[in-house]
């Protein structure tokens, strides 16, 4: 029986003590705004995710916003939630300060509102008798988690602009609507031309084709991730690295180079790999003295190739398949005339799209056949590619090319349908002239430049929509801010560009 009620008496007792815990801890609570466990972290990731995709511009905005989060965490560890809370106060009052400056109004609203639940007063709790009695059953308080928030995806244009030390490298990210985030960045590459820039498919690396001295020429592999630029063949190597770029493998792996005439690449093709920077020839050799291989390019699997060659810019020319051990070679296709240009593989492999042209015209007419040469349909007349000013481009579907045409000295960009030949203007410029063409990474929108003889302008045409706007970077409508390199802000000579995702 004694048992008994010594058991009710330690139950009783401990109902009282865990009463009175419950209480302290309430009154604790009454008086500091803000737990010792809060989570400010999530706040200063969030922070920094801004800073990296551009929502918060520039480094001096971003540092102080996360030295002020950093004082509130470090009173928070030291016990003085009130401390803490004037710090983030003082982190809110900034945000919105800069909101629509240089804090995105959007990731500004996000971020005030993963403050403003840290710091608000805690209810007040009025103080009564402790009564005796059975304990509640406690009841869990579920915290929702903040959502999540998604940063915008952004992409990359790579572009060239001619300056003090020749035509220097830049990249900048953009928004899906093609405008500026952050800065833009020098990738400290220069020459005096350069010739193109050339995305590999899978987008990892970009060829970079120099122009330098007398006639010179050779290749630089930019890797997207780390901005490293490296010659074609390696930085240890001792080749005579003068050749021109072709094309690349479907699986951006290799590389179709053409070497100059009387360099150590004795003007043959080669394959090169960009991982390795070994390089096999290949049995397509320059037999005249012109450039007599303008394009030559791989097949889907990368087994064979197909390349256009000609004995002189008005002598004819031919289109070959070989595979690339130089056997079970095949022409395709021969015009004793014209010359042959702009040689490109349709996304799906079915079929190959060229021009052909006579040197004293810069019109040419476009052609599509099939991949094993049969078929061969002329679809229009349009402009040719000189120096890569406007290469037409498959649409990702291969049903679709989009070309330049002159019409009465007006030109503009059209989109021909290959089955139906149908063709529907897409621009309607009176004095710009479009050149340097570049698909976004999805193909739903075209990036390209424009040129009257007194500017260079950027524009992006969406296609689903066929709207043409001008892209953020316009080099003549950009604020000379402080995150613009000097040579930008002195120059509106922009010369090429390709987007990237």
């Amino acid at each position: 029986m004694n048992r008994g009620l010594k058991i009710v008496g330690e139950v009783v007792g401990i109902g009282i003590m865990l009463l009175i815990m419950w209480a302290t801890v309430q009154s604790f609570s009454s008086q500091s705004p803000m737990p010792v466990g809060m989570d400010i972290e999530s706040i200063v990731t969030q922070v920094n995710q801004y800073c990296t995709g551009g929502q918060i511009s520039g480094k001096g905005t971003c540092n102080s916003l996360l030295q002020k989060l950093q004082g509130a965490i470090e009173a928070r560890d030291r016990g003085q939630p009130e401390v803490a809370c004037n710090k983030l106060n003082a982190f809110s009052n900034e945000v919105q300060a800069q909101s629509g400056k240089k804090v995105d109004p959007a990731a500004a609203q996000v971020l005030i509102n993963m403050v403003t639940p840290l710091c608000s007063p805690a209810p007040t709790v009025t103080p009564t008798a402790i009564v005796i009695s059975p304990l509640p059953t406690p009841t869990a308080i579920v915290i929702s988690p903040l959502p999540t928030q998604t940063p915008p995806k952004t992409q990359t244009i790579l572009f060239t602009v001619g300056g003090a030390k020749g035509q220097e490298l830049y990249k900048m990210a953009i928004d899906n609507e093609g405008n500026r985030i952050g800065e833009v960045e020098s990738l400290n590459f220069s020459a005096e031309i350069i010739r193109g820039l050339y995305p590999s498919p899978d987008n990892k690396r970009v060829a970079i084709w120099e122009y330098f001295g007398e006639g010179g020429t050779r290749i630089h592999i930019l890797n997207k991730d780390d901005n490293q630029i490296t010659p074609l063949f390696g930085v240890n190597s001792n080749l005579d690295q003068q050749v021109g770029f072709l094309s690349w493998s479907s699986d951006g792996q290799k590389m179709l180079v053409l070497g100059a005439v009387g360099s150590d690449l004795r003007g043959s093709v080669w394959v090169v790999d960009v991982n390795t920077f070994g390089y096999i020839p290949v049995d397509i050799k320059q037999r005249f003295g012109t450039p007599s291989i303008p394009s030559a390019i791989f097949s889907l699997d990368n087994s064979e190739i197909i390349y256009t060659q000609s004995r002189c810019y008005q002598c004819g020319s031919q289109i070959w398949r070989v595979k690339v051990d130089g056997s079970q070679r095949q022409m395709l296709f021969e015009d004793t005339k014209k010359r042959v240009e702009d040689l490109t593989l349709s996304p799906n492999g079915n079929y190959l799209m060229f021009m052909l042209w006579l040197e004293d015209s810069l019109g040419g007419d476009l052609y599509v056949m099939d991949f094993n040469g049969s078929n061969i349909r002329l679809l229009s007349p349009a402009n040719v590619d000189y120096f890569d000013e406007f290469t037409p481009l498959w649409s990702k579907d291969s049903q679709k090319i989009i070309f330049n045409k002159d019409e009465i000295g007006k030109h503009n960009l059209y989109n021909l349908d290959i089955q139906t030949n149908l063709v529907t203007q897409l621009t309607s410029f009176e004095q710009e002239q479009p050149f340097k063409p570049t698909w976004s990474s999805d193909k739903t929108k075209l990036a390209f430049l424009t040129s009257n003889n007194e500017e260079i302008k950027t524009w992006v045409l969406d296609l689903q929509n066929n709207i043409t706007t001008l892209l953020g970077i316009d080099i003549t409508a950009l604020k000379p801010e402080d995150s613009i390199p000097e040579p930008l802000k002195k120059s509106n000579k922009l010369t090429s560009l390709i987007w990237l995702p």
